[in-house]
């Protein structure tokens, strides 16, 4: 019985053919990953920003009195970003890793939407004339504008680190070579993902403006979120690829949305 080894299936440029002879499928290369990540990182990174721009635009049609509520929005950001990262160093030494780990995870939660009811509350106070619509969209748009900075710019340090030989970049594409998933399919719910983020960071802000009480309505629908991710790890490669479980973020998020709309945004527009 003869075996072909690894080293043994070189296609030639200019064929097309593999030096084993045979017409198989031998899939992607590391070098096609590589370059494949390389163009997806680089699309992502302009994706992003176009998607937050679309975002504040729409919400133009509801504008606060005073700037300084966008202000407010941003500090609440980065207060999510501070809780992340604090929660994150924890983790590492305690229970590995953060998006592994449901405990942390519900801590995480629940620190963000008591940081995002604060928030709101101080600028009900601090802004009296102002309706709960624009008031609680406009903080949104501050704190997905920090999201939306920082996955930008992680976006495009990941593009330069996977073109750049190294640890980093040899277990990213072993991942992926690994998981069977195309580089192009990773790319699309990396995307789908980040749409999560920004649309929730609106919504949710919307409907503790409306009502205070909704804070834990945006948590549960937050821990949601947070725990389908977890239960898609735990799947096999193959299996985590046809979950339906990959698209309850963004589900989750568009439905925040769409009662946002309803109960808030609607209304205030047609001046009710």
């Amino acid at each position: 019985m003869s075996a072909n080894t690894a080293a043994d299936h070189t296609v030639d440029p200019a064929t097309n053919a593999c030096s084993c002879g045979s017409d198989h499928d031998h899939g992607p290369t590391g070098s096609d990953v590589v370059q494949g990540l390389g163009k997806g990182f680089a699309v992502l990174s302009l994706a992003v920003p176009a998607l937050a721009i679309v975002l504040i635009a729409g919400s133009l049609i509801l504008t606060p009195s005073s700037p300084l509520v966008l202000l407010l929005g941003i500090g609440m950001g980065l207060g999510h970003l501070a809780s992340l990262i604090a929660l994150s160093a924890v983790a590492s030494r305690v229970a590995g890793d953060l998006a592994n780990s449901p405990v942390l995870l519900v801590a995480r939660v629940g620190f963000e939407e008591a940081l995002r009811l604060a928030v709101v509350l101080l600028g009900l106070v601090l802004f009296v004339g102002e309706g709960p619509g624009p008031l609680g969209l406009w903080i949104g748009v501050g704190a997905m504008t920090v999201w939306a900075v920082l996955t930008t710019a992680q976006l495009v340090m990941s593009r330069r680190r996977i073109l750049r030989p190294g640890d980093w970049s040899k277990n990213t594409v072993l991942s992926v070579l690994n998981d069977k998933l195309s580089v192009r399919r990773a790319m699309t719910m990396r995307f789908v993902d980040i749409a999560a983020v920004l649309i929730f960071q609106l919504a949710a802000t919307v409907l503790v403006a409306a009502a205070p009480i909704m804070a834990g309505a945006a948590f549960i629908l937050s821990v949601a979120s947070g725990f389908s991710t977890l239960v898609v790890q735990r799947y096999s490669a193959e299996r985590r690829a046809r979950s339906p479980w990959l698209y309850a973020p963004i589900v989750i998020s568009v439905l925040t949305l769409l009662l946002a709309i309803a109960l808030v945004l609607v209304p205030a527009t047609i001046g009710v």
